[in-house]
C-alpha cells in the first residue's frame, strides 16, 4: 500500500508540475507539441522512403533474375 501511496504522491506532484510549466510557458508547449508532431511524420516518411526502396529493390532483383 506504501509503494502505491508514494507512486500516486509522485504522479501528483508531476501532473502539478506540468501544469503549472504550462501556465508559465504556454508558447514553449506548443512549440514541443509541434516538434512532436513534425518527428512522427518525419518517422513516417522515411517508413515509406525504405518501403519503396525495398519494392524497387525486389523489383531490380525479379528483373535480373528473369
Amino acid at each position: 500500500v506504501d509503494t502505491f501511496n508514494g507512486y500516486f504522491e509522485s504522479a501528483n506532484a508531476q501532473a502539478a508540475l506540468l501544469i503549472s510549466l504550462v501556465k508559465r510557458y504556454p508558447d514553449t508547449v506548443e512549440r514541443l507539441a509541434a516538434l512532436q508532431v513534425l518527428r512522427i511524420g518525419v518517422s513516417m516518411l522515411a517508413g515509406v522512403m525504405a518501403v519503396t526502396l525495398l519494392a524497387r529493390a525486389g523489383r531490380r532483383a525479379a528483373w535480373r533474375s528473369g
